[in-house]
């Protein structure tokens, strides 16, 4: 099943022999994914030997063989998949559950199992702190960190709070996926109206060439009306080391021409950051339209 460790043990599997097949209900992969991404994810787990199936209801599972059998519904209609082992991976849920929290006067919520907690990770109960994937969205390890710094923090008598304008994501797939920030669209529906976009790829990256590493793109969202910095996703390799940088900047509000003009070692694949945002700025140095940059107004 999908969801990002479904995709990042799927590759993984396929590559070492394994046939593997995707089923994600939804259709494309990992919903919240920027779209470009999200067809990124695709075709690189195609590369792989993975079958993705998207827009698939799996509707039963057969266990009394001497194989796993899966029943779906897609597209081309219901169809059963044989298989030697099945990975659901559809999500994660806090486990908050067997922790007894009531006794203790710990309020959780009822549906979701999150333990409520305020901007210093502090509980309803005053000297009871939670932190990590039993705390908030999203669940991530590097977010958790950061709670538990807080925490840390609050109990010590330090003034903390948790307070973030970027979270960036990463799937671990080859090449990686990051993303930080508002997509496009999303700018556009978040008071940001003239938000746009540039790509830039990977084939015009020294770095890409020296390493053999020629798929992949980064992509500038910013607002063309203020200059504003709002958001970047990435394919490639080094793409989930490099979309830190963008997180800072984030975080600091600065804007497009702030990433433009930062001096960026040559050659790294961080040189498309600014490669990007000089596209985005309609001042590129290194690329055209034949090369497959793109800019959107």
């Amino acid at each position: 099943m999908g969801a990002v460790s479904g995709c990042e043990l799927g590759q993984f599997m396929a590559r070492v022999g394994v046939q593997v097949t995707i089923v994600e209900l939804m259709p494309q992969l990992l919903p919240g994914l920027e779209v470009d991404l999200a067809r990124e994810l695709t075709r690189c787990l195609e590369r792989s030997g993975v079958s993705v199936r998207t827009g698939t209801r799996a509707t039963r599972l057969d266990r009394s063989g001497a194989t796993l059998k899966l029943d779906v519904e897609g597209a081309q209609g219901p169809e059963s998949l044989g298989a030697e082992m099945l990975f659901v991976t559809i999500g994660k849920r806090p486990d908050s559950r067997d922790l007894d929290l009531s006794e203790a006067g710990v309020r959780t919520d009822p549906k979701s199992g999150f333990i409520g907690v305020d901007a210093q990770q502090r509980t309803n109960v005053p000297n009871i702190y939670a932190a990590g994937d039993v705390a908030r969205l999203p669940m991530l390890a590097h977010k958790a960190y950061r709670e538990g710094i807080v925490a840390a923090e609050a109990i010590a008598g330090r003034p903390t709070r948790y307070d973030f304008q970027a979270m960036p994501s990463v799937v671990f797939t080859v090449p990686e996926l990051a993303s930080v920030g508002l997509t496009a669209a999303e700018a556009a529906g978040r008071g940001y109206p003239a938000a746009r976009e540039a790509r830039y790829p990977y084939a015009a990256l020294g770095r890409a060439h020296a390493s053999h590493a020629l798929e992949g793109w980064v992509k500038i969202v910013g607002d063309d009306t203020t200059g504003l910095l709002l958001g970047a996703h990435a394919a490639g390799e080094g793409a989930g080391d490099y979309i830190a940088e963008i997180a800072h900047a984030l975080e600091m509000g600065s804007t497009v021409r702030d990433i433009a003009q930062t001096i960026h070692p040559h050659p790294t694949f961080s040189e498309a950051l600014s490669e990007a945002a000089l596209l985005w700025l309609d001042e590129p140095m290194h690329v055209t339209r034949r090369t497959g940059a793109h800019a959107r107004r």
